[in-house]
């Protein structure tokens, strides 16, 4: 699932991502980061198959999650589960929890499961990796047959091994 390369340069949220804000509207939900700073998550541009989350220090969007339907995300994928298109976090406040609060809000707030995709960058694995760390049995392995079983994290490694396999989906239940 990671990519091989591993590569993961600066972030810049640039116009493209800001205009999915052009109207903001903040929900009821908060993401507070490991230094106790606590953002309102506010929704921007949503469609049947897009839906997007961002946080903001002032005017500044500082984080983005996408989330697109299966069917854009992988129309032959046996899941029908919501996936992650993007999680993007700037650089200034990367490292602190940002992004996985940010997926939990987003399952929050869609109220359905949400599906890692099957090519991974390190930081969407290391992502999903705290996830689990913090959420025992909330997150499943997914082939194409469909449920694999719960992911754990047992005496310093996951159990079963999501990165061992090809063609599986991590999906993060409400």
């Amino acid at each position: 699932m990671p990519k091989a390369d591993g590569s993961e340069g600066s972030i810049f949220l640039g116009d493209v991502q800001v205009s999915k804000f052009a109207f903001r509207n903040p929900l009821k939900l908060t993401v507070a980061d490991t230094t106790g700073r606590t953002w309102t998550v506010e929704e921007g541009y949503i469609d049947a198959d897009e839906r997007n989350y961002g946080l903001f220090d002032g005017d500044e969007l500082i984080a983005r999650l996408k989330i697109i339907s299966s069917a854009i995300a992988d129309p032959d994928c046996p899941t029908p589960f919501w996936s992650i298109g993007r999680i993007e976090v700037i650089d200034l406040y990367q490292g602190r929890g940002i992004a996985s609060g940010l997926e939990e809000a987003g399952v929050t707030a869609l109220g359905s499961p949400l599906a890692s995709d099957l090519d991974q960058t390190l930081g969407g694995a290391g992502v999903w990796r705290r996830l689990i760390r913090e959420a025992p049995g909330a997150i499943e392995l997914h082939d194409a047959n469909g449920l694999i079983g719960a992911v754990e994290y047992k005496h310093g490694s996951f159990v079963p091994d999501p990165w061992q396999f090809r063609e599986t989906r991590l999906v993060r239940r409400p």
